[in-house]
Formats: structure tokens, sequence, C-alpha cells
């Protein structure tokens, strides 16, 4: 929902927009509409009280331009200009209009019991009031929330999810019918918004979870430069042979995925780098997928492979549990435990292990193909716990 400011080609170049409320979030939208049905690019530039300017760009796709104001340009209190120009394809640039903008000081929070106040975080995730009946409760819930928040990236995300219900502040709210593709298709709005590539889109989620329907999951393929800030959250779902959350070019942090059930898959990544997260699979699944992806302090979970790594992947001090813990071919392992049914950590000829690795399994704690001569003296000496069996079909 927000409030639209609204510009016209023909109109005066002073156009008065009273106020605006400056710990309002992705609040406040300029719409430009053009005579003419061409394209080119909305140029939007805030000069705020504190003398600071800002500017950000946005496409015009036949004669209306849509730029939604970042948090940071109404951040200051006071008067803040807005000037918006227009590039043509032509390479031609005017400025018709410059909006003035008053800044309002937030109301600030309700006085708790006693001496303490509670901060409302409301930028970001939580009325942390409503989930207490007394100061000191409040106080708590307020302070997990704020752990939380400190990986959004300060100020930087474009749109909040949350569960429909929850508590948490949230720019859209799931229903579980329809939240897989409701957080798709925000994906795919946002980057048809952004002029290239180059600029990030970041996407986080808040409250305890986020449940799909069956049979249902997030393809984010097709969108390069994404941020996904989980705060922990875990969302859940059950969808057979497909993997409930795939990703290519995406920074992954703090999120958990389980897909449970026979052939399910927690998390895929290519070309990517996830950090403090974990991918739960189920019988004959795989917990995390890792594609020319680096993994830090993640955790992949499930019947079968646990965490499978292929095409130059980078994993540190990760660690994997199922039939086959961590399975590597052509990627690094450092730091990095295995538990296996079968097998702790298997590598292909072409895997490295830098050292600190462990694997405990039924069968065989490390095990590296036969092929890998004479890499495994290296990987032998590199090696730094745990034991190690070379085995293959030619010893």
């Amino acid at each position: 929902m927000y409030r639209d400011i609204i510009l016209k080609e023909n109109q005066a170049f002073n156009a008065v927009f009273d106020n605006v409320v400056s710990d309002d979030l992705h609040a406040y939208r300029v719409i430009y509409q053009l005579n003419n049905p061409i394209n080119g690019t909305l140029k939007v530039s805030v000069k705020r009280a504190d003398g600071e300017t800002i500017t950000d760009t946005a496409p015009v796709i036949d004669g209306v331009g849509k730029y939604v104001l970042k948090n940071n340009m109404y951040s200051k209190q006071g008067l803040s200009l807005m000037r918006v120009a227009v590039a043509d394809e032509m390479g031609s640039i005017v400025t018709p209009h410059e909006v003035s903008l008053t800044v309002l000081e937030p109301f600030g929070e309700a006085d708790a019991e006693g001496d303490d106040r509670v901060p409302a975080l409301s930028s970001l995730i939580v009325q942390a009031t409503q989930a207490a009946g007394s100061a000191n409760a409040a106080l708590e819930a307020a302070n997990e929330a704020l752990d939380r928040a400190e990986g959004l990236g300060g100020g930087t995300i474009d749109t909040i999810f949350a569960m429909a219900g929850s508590n948490a502040k949230a720019d859209i709210y799931l229903e579980q019918s329809t939240a897989a593709q409701q957080i798709m298709d925000e994906v795919a709005r946002l980057d048809d918004e952004r002029v290239s590539d180059e600029t990030p889109i970041h996407i986080a989620f808040t409250g305890d979870k986020i449940t799909l329907a069956y049979g249902t999951g997030i393809d984010l393929t097709g969108h390069d430069n994404l941020y996904i800030h989980g705060n922990g959250v875990k969302i859940e779902g059950k969808f057979g042979y497909n993997y409930l959350l795939y990703v290519v070019g995406c920074w992954l942090h703090d999120i958990i995925v389980e897909n449970a059930g026979e052939y399910r898959y927690g998390i895929n990544a290519s070309n990517s780098t996830l950090s403090n997260c974990e991918g739960i699979g189920g019988d004959y699944g795989k917990g995390i997928n890792a594609s020319n992806s680096t993994l830090s302090n993640c955790t992949g979970n499930s019947e079968y492979y646990g965490i499978f790594a292929t095409n130059s992947s980078t994993l540190s001090n990760c660690t994997g549990s199922g039939y086959y813990g961590i399975t590597a071919d052509n990627s690094t392992l450092t730091n990095c435990t295995g538990t296996g049914g079968d097998f702790g950590i298997y590598l292909t000829s072409s895997s490295i292990l830098v050292g600190g690795c462990e694997g405990t399994g039924g069968t065989y704690n490390i095990f590296i193909e036969a092929s890998a001569y004479p890499q495994d003296l290296t990987i032998a000496e590199n090696l730094n716990r745990g034991e190690i069996t070379i085995e293959g079909v030619n010893n």
C-alpha cells in the first residue's frame, strides 16, 4: 500500500506534497505520467533537510514511470526537496518537477509500565508490546526482534515478508495457499522495476516460519543479484521430487528450509553464496545441493545426501548428515563435518580437503576415489582430525 505522488508532464514545476513521516516503510510512490507513450528512465533525487542528496532511477514504460521512495530519502525531519527528471531513448534529459516534502517526526512509542521504554523497531519487524502482558516480557520480545533485525542490511530491504496472522511487521503478508507464488511475484516485480541486474534486490523474512501449500516451492532462478535475509525464519513445505527453494546468483543468509517426505529436497543453489543456512530434505533427497557456490556455517540434513557440492563449490565450517553426510565433486572442504549412515564424507578425485575436516560413517569415515592419486597424500597431510580411507575399484 502506497501514498502516491502523481506528477504529469504538463504540470507546473513546483508541486507540493505536504507531509511524509520519517519512520514509514516503503510508503510513498512517485508516478510520473508523460503525454506520449515513450520509454526511458525516471531519475529521482531527494535533497534531505541535512543537505545530503540521494539519487535513484526507475524505468519509464509506455509513458509511465513508477518509483517507490527509499526509506533513507525521508529519514531526516524537516523540509526536503525532490526533483524528478526524465531521460528518453534519444538521450534527452529534462527535470520537469520539484516537489517539497515536509518530513514529520514520528509520534514515538507508547510508555511501558515503570521506567522502561520498548524500542519499536517499526522500520524493520515487530510491535513487540503486543506479544507481552508486562514490560519485561515486551522488552524481551523487542530484544529478540532486534537480534534478527541486525541482518537486514541497514535499511536496504525492498520487501519484508511474514505469514498472515503474524505479529511481525511486514510489507506483504503471505497466505499459505498462495505464499510461494506471492514471493515469486514480488521478486519478479522488483526485478522489472530495477534498471539493470547491477542493482541488487533485497528481500527479508520475519516471524517464526513461512508455510507453503502442498506441492508448491519457491523458484527464484530468473533473478540474479538477489539478497535474501532469512533472520532465522523457517520455510517449510512438502514438494515431491523438487527443491523447496531454488536460487541462482543469490546471497542467502540465516534461513532454514525444510521439505519433508520422500524424494524431497531443501535448498538448491547455483552460483550463490550461503551463510548460516540449513537445508532439510526427506528420504532419498538432499538437504542442500550446491553448484559453483560458496557455503559457510551451513547445515544439510536428509535421509540420503546431507550436502551435495559440485562444480567448484567451496565449503567451510559446514555440517552434513545423511546416508552420505557430505558429498563433494570438484569442490573444496575446510573444517567440515560429515555424518553418514555409510559415508561420512565422500570425495571424488577432483575434490580437496584443506584441513580440519572430520567424517563419521557406518562404513567409511572419509572416502576418496582411488583415482585421487597422487593427490591423496596431500589430502592426508592436510587432514588433521579423523581417519581417512582411500579405496576404489582399482585398489
